[in-house]
């Protein structure tokens, strides 16, 4: 409690007292000019040196959690990462580190920092004490500016409003009828890989060469790329109730400013740190090519879901002005009288921002989990084509059934999800005093969860948790009316704890269009698997592949280049 009130003390009494003396010093002649700047001055290095050394050093609560070794006087642990992803240093620190659930770091200025370990602490954060603790400004001021105040970005009564307007929408009484919606667009995708074949000579070639329809059975191409443009035309039409057509044409102008806000370069990243600490106002003001892109793309996504909003108004004939039939989310919105169109909007924008990348990641990740692990590859080919249709049998189409039936695709796909995360971290931060797993928090500290970690945490999982294993999520269920046995999926993978599993986050504010995002999925890979054999291309240097780091969602630096082999037979 003393370090408390001295903390308080001299982060206001010291600025306070510092104007109050030049003003009267000053005022009464009582010092020169350059006396008075020169004390002022002095003043403020003692507040600086006190908030940034003396107090996180001597006197904060958190001084005494385990931390991680050595530090920069400036930039604390940031340079312990050495080149690694933030996930890999935080799964590093968790192995290597004792705790009971939280580990001080230092970032710039050593302003402190906590990584949560333990279920209990993770817990705390999001479900016990989740009143507490707000997405951080860090993360949310940059996405703000793309999706508006949507749900991704609000909280309190706002969020839950958001939340309550949105979840009719997300059921599951409602998915079901989006599955033949994804096989469809998934159909359109293995028909585009066949028959309009991209040939690319080396990655680092600009022209790419297009293999003639049907002339070939194997293709080389860039399944990320690609992947974006499948996501774009499915959250399109099973979400706006739009098809952008971005599987036959990748050069659309919403796929391109889209992948300049999820994909920053690297001057792009540094203006958004610089906006995100602290001069928000002002380089929202400048002139500049990333605001010029985050303003675009504003511009771009809201002037397409309002003309979709337009044009369903437009197509409903009769009395009931409100009345729309169709089976897309936005369709479900409107078809709400306590949402006016402007609200419709503001939803439209956050689940096509949230719908488009994360998706494309986890495509992508399956595929080059899959090529890693071929064993597992046929196995999985071999139970779609058991109880599937085939892509090119246009006649038939599948139901959220069909897909209940294939427990080792509903496995793979949570393992892709789990080793590989779409979102590697999230940043929460405490908007009052608070306690987690039984340590005093103070308001205003910053809590980091990284997703990727946790999900690979060995102390959570067990000795296999940096494996590719999809049968951790598989049990064999024994039928006493038969004695015939069959594989089951459960709800934990084998872990210790529900938390244990954070892709998709929990309480409150966790992901409400995770069950869109797994049956997409299973449909995608369901049809790419079921038709194509994949093999990691010499072309993309995929043994030394690099993940990028700078953007919100984790996907391949330069792209992943694969093989795929059109296997007759279904």
């Amino acid at each position: 409690m003393v370090s408390i009130l001295l903390h308080l003390l001299c982060s206001v009494a010291t600025p306070v007292a510092t104007l109050f003396f030049a003003y009267y010093a000053y005022s009464k002649l009582w010092l020169g000019f350059s006396t008075i700047a020169a004390v002022s001055v002095a003043l403020l290095l003692l507040v600086v040196a006190w908030k940034c050394y003396i107090y996180p050093i001597f006197f904060s609560p958190l001084r005494r959690l385990p931390s991680p070794k050595g530090g920069h006087w400036l930039l604390g642990q940031l340079l312990n990462m050495k080149g690694e992803d933030l996930g890999v240093t935080c799964h590093r620190w968790m192995h290597d580190i004792p705790n009971q659930g939280l580990i001080k770091f230092r970032g710039v200025l050593n302003q402190e920092r906590l990584l949560l370990t333990s279920p209990r602490a993770i817990a705390d954060v999001l479900v016990t004490h989740s009143n507490a603790f707000h997405k951080s400004k860090m993360m949310t001021t940059p996405l703000r500016r793309v999706t508006g105040d949507s749900i991704l970005v609000t909280e309190g009564a706002e969020h839950k409003h958001h939340r309550k307007a949105l979840e009719p929408a997300f059921a599951f009484r409602h998915l079901k009828s989006l599955y033949p919606v994804f096989w469809s667009k998934a159909c359109e995708s293995v028909s585009a890989i066949r028959n309009q074949m991209y040939f690319y000579p080396t990655p680092a070639d600009g022209t790419a060469g297009l293999a003639g329809p049907g002339n070939t059975t194997k293709a080389i191409f860039d399944v990320d790329a690609f992947a974006s443009r499948v996501a774009l035309d499915m959250i399109g039409t099973a979400g706006l109730g739009r098809d952008f057509g971005a599987i036959q044409d990748g050069d659309i102008p919403l796929a391109k400013v889209l992948s300049e806000v999820f994909e920053p370069k690297k001057h792009a990243l540094i203006v958004d740190l610089f906006y995100m600490l602290f001069l928000g106002p002002i380089i929202s003001l400048l002139p500049g090519e990333r605001n010029s892109v985050l303003a675009q793309a504003s511009r771009t996504v809201k002037e397409i879901c309002r003309d979709i909003v337009r044009e369903k108004r437009e197509s409903v004939i009769g009395e009931k002005q409100r009345q729309v039939s169709n089976c897309d989310i936005t369709s479900a919105l409107m078809r709400d009288p306590s949402l006016e169109d402007d609200a419709v909007v503001e939803q439209m924008r956050s689940f096509l921002a949230a719908g488009l990348k994360g998706p494309a990641s986890s495509f992508t990740w399956a595929v080059y989990l899959l090529c890693q692990n071929p064993d597992i590859q046929s196995t999985l080919r071999a139970e779609i084509r058991a109880n599937l249709p085939s892509p090119s049998d246009q006649t038939r189409s599948i139901e959220a059934t069909d897909i209940d039936r294939l427990p080792y695709l509903t496995a793979v796909c949570l393992e892709v999800l789990r080793f590989m995360p779409p979102a590697p971290f999230t940043l929460r931060e405490a908007v009052e005093n608070t306690t987690i797993a039984g340590e005093y928090v103070p308001k205003g500290t910053l809590v980091l969860i990284s997703m990727w970690a946790v999900n690979r945490s060995v102390s959570l999982w067990g000795n296999d948790a940096e494996q590719f294993n999809p049968d951790r999520w598989l049990t064999t269920v024994t039928h006493p009316e038969t004695g015939l046995s069959s594989l089951k999926v459960n709800k934990n993978g084998g872990a210790v704890s529900n938390y244990a599993f954070m892709t998709f986050w929990h309480g409150r504010g966790n992901c409400i269009g995770q069950n869109f995002a797994m049956a997409e999925m299973a449909c995608v890979i369901a049809s790419w698997i079921g038709k194509f054999d994949f093999v990691l291309s010499d072309m993309g240097d995929s043994c030394s592949l690099e993940v990028n780091k700078g953007g919100p969602i984790m996907c391949p630096r330069n792209g992943l280049y694969v093989e795929a082999t059109a296997v007759e037979g279904w």
